[in-house]
């Protein structure tokens, strides 16, 4: 007997112990403390936030190109004798020279002048760095609207756990209630059998209930980074909030000025704006303010060598052009398509397709129209000379009336047959040059998604 209560004793310290263990990692926290703690720790948003901090160090980069490059140089070498020839590569001699050599260079150099190009930079890493803001925003949207549904779905999950709670002790006293009855004899075996069926079925749900808000409580904890033994209980007050009831013009001014998806499309075009520019900037010269110190030794440019240093500088003013870009830069511009004037265009465009355009279209119709009608008549005309026609009285108006609608309609189909030519070589040529390989070898142009992006982009930007 005394085995057993030790036993029960040490089942008990157990118990006390895992309950105090329990109620240890047992934490309330508010939606706002959630979202606290998943701008701490959630790895996405710290990756994000990683992106943002590369983004500044290429913004603090670009700004650097502002400031002198200065670089400096030295080096000890071996010189061999020297060989003397006529032009002739005859009588040659042998120059003896000093055999130890030094070169030191310090060199500094200001760029005032690149066409925009430093300038053009920096606007561009200050947008992308911009851009990474927005992707970060984003994600902890994204993240907090996924906690806020997790947050509200624990707490109708601890509310139905309480309910079945608080049915199975009414259906368990129920249940006491039938047994008193039934030693009574004032019910059945199959009254009390019900309610045991009932009741199984509420503890049933009640742990089906119950898995699913530790699953729940799973993926909170995941998202937040805390412990895996960490159970969550939410704050009921937030069922009581009411939020504030908006019209439909602030619901769009809201999304007019925080939506992430607006904001990132005008923003890729102004980042196409400033590559624009940035290669433009390639196209012109780039003047900047040089001087440089210069401590060599022996001097070789005399015969026979001095062996002595010779100290030198200069300060001057360098022009550097790279001619290459000539024909580099017009392919890059290509890949950085700009839709500055494409309205514009499609004005022109449309304007040139309904004078010029039918114009000329109706002179080519009228055209081949007058060829195939007497060179059809003519053909046939032939072979009606040679036709016996019947002694028999017929009207001969109205045969040569269907006759030249005939050649009409002939005509007509030859002209139709040549446009359908014309149509699907034009397609063809459509086809192939819509074809990877063409867009990216021949000509760089963009895809049709990438256009039809930067056009709703540019059209957000306009109706703004």
């Amino acid at each position: 007997m005394t085995r057993y209560n030790l036993l029960a004793a040490v089942a008990s310290v157990a118990m006390l112990c895992s309950n105090s263990i329990f109620a240890q990692d047992t934490i309330a926290l508010s939606i706002d403390n959630l979202f606290d703690l998943a701008d701490q720790n959630s790895t996405k948003l710290r990756c994000l936030e990683t992106d943002i901090n590369v983004a500044q160090a290429a913004v603090d980069a670009a700004k650097a190109e502002r400031l002198p490059d200065v670089s400096t140089s030295l080096s000890l070498s071996y010189l061999g004798n020297g060989n003397l020839w006529d032009r002739d590569f005859k009588n040659g001699s042998s120059i003896p020279m000093p055999h130890f050599g030094n070169n030191f260079a310090l060199r500094a150099s200001q760029a005032i002048y690149t066409g925009g190009g430093i300038t053009s930079a920096i606007n561009l890493a200050e947008l992308e760095k911009k851009l990474a803001v927005l992707n970060r925003n984003e994600s902890r949207s994204n993240v907090r609207f996924l906690l806020i549904g997790y947050y509200l779905q624990l707490l109708r999950l601890n509310n139905q756990e309480n309910v079945f709670c608080h049915n199975i002790s009414l259906t368990e006293q129920v249940i006491d209630q039938m047994h008193a009855r039934h030693n009574a004899g004032t019910a059945l075996d199959n009254d009390i059998t019900r309610y045991e069926l009932q009741l199984e079925n509420l503890k049933l749900q009640r742990t089906r209930i119950t898995d699913t808000r530790k699953i729940i409580n799973h993926r909170l904890i995941t998202i937040v980074g805390l412990p895996a033994s960490t159970t969550i209980v939410p704050d009921s007050a937030i069922a009581h909030t009411i939020p504030a009831t908006l019209t439909e013009s602030d619901w769009q001014h809201a999304a007019a000025t925080n939506a992430v998806a607006l904001q990132k499309a005008l923003l890729n075009v102004d980042i196409c704006r400033t590559k624009e520019s940035l290669q433009h900037a390639e196209l012109m010269p780039k003047i900047s303010v040089i001087a440089e110190e210069h401590l060599d030794g022996p001097i070789t440019i005399e015969v026979p060598t001095i062996n002595k240093n010779f100290n030198y500088w200069y300060v001057g003013i360098g022009i550097n052009y790279n001619i290459s870009a000539l024909f580099k830069s017009k392919k890059k511009l290509q890949q950085v398509m700009s839709f500055k004037h494409f309205f514009q265009s499609l004005c022109v465009f449309n304007m040139l397709h309904m004078t010029i355009g039918g114009v000329v279209g109706a002179a080519i119709y009228a055209t081949g129209m007058r060829y195939y009608m007497s060179d059809n008549i003519a053909r046939y005309a032939q072979h009606i000379d040679s036709v016996r026609f019947t002694m028999s009285p017929f009207d001969f108006g109205e045969w040569m009336e269907k006759f030249i609608e005939s050649m009409l309609m002939v005509s007509v189909k030859q002209i139709y047959g040549w446009v359908l030519y014309v149509c699907i070589f034009v397609t063809l040529m459509f086809l192939l040059y819509d074809r990877p390989f063409v867009r990216h070898t021949l000509r760089r142009i963009p895809s049709w998604r990438t256009v039809g992006r930067r056009i709703a982009a540019m059209a957000i930007h306009y109706v703004r």
